[in-house]
């Protein structure tokens, strides 16, 4: 794993120094994904938040990567059972998927899934959330 995180963070250096922000997005989620599987998940919660407002300032609030940055963010949150503070992230995942993708996506699907199974957790209803998709 520890070759891995070299050239993952090779590839940020490399990405930032080319101004390519897809390529920078990438790069810092992959090393906060390798991060979470490893369990050190401070350290990837600081990189999937570096991941999301890098991507708020250069795409927008409202773009679909911006979505799939918070998912990964709250699954994150769901791995270590902090589902208060994945919840509203699930929330505002779902309002992006809902006005990017469709409701007929496979992100939208996937989160909303994702999402009724943390109200499960969290001993509330999730009827009432796919009632509303």
């Amino acid at each position: 794993m520890f070759q891995a995180e070299l050239l993952y963070q090779r590839a940020l250096m490399l990405a930032e120094k080319a101004a390519n922000h897809s390529s920078v997005a990438t790069s810092l989620n992959n090393l906060a994904e390798l991060s979470r599987l490893q369990g050190k998940y401070d350290k990837a919660e600081s990189l999937y938040k570096r991941a999301l407002v890098y991507l708020e300032q250069t795409l927008g609030p409202e773009h679909p990567y911006v979505a799939t940055a918070l998912e990964n963010l709250t699954i994150l949150y769901c791995d270590q059972g902090k589902y208060n503070q994945a919840e509203p992230l699930y929330q505002r995942t779902l309002v992006l998927y809902k006005q990017t993708s469709g409701l007929e996506h496979i992100d939208t699907a996937t989160a909303l899934g994702n999402y009724v199974d943390l109200l499960q957790k969290l001993n509330r209803d999730g009827d009432r959330v796919l009632a509303e998709y």
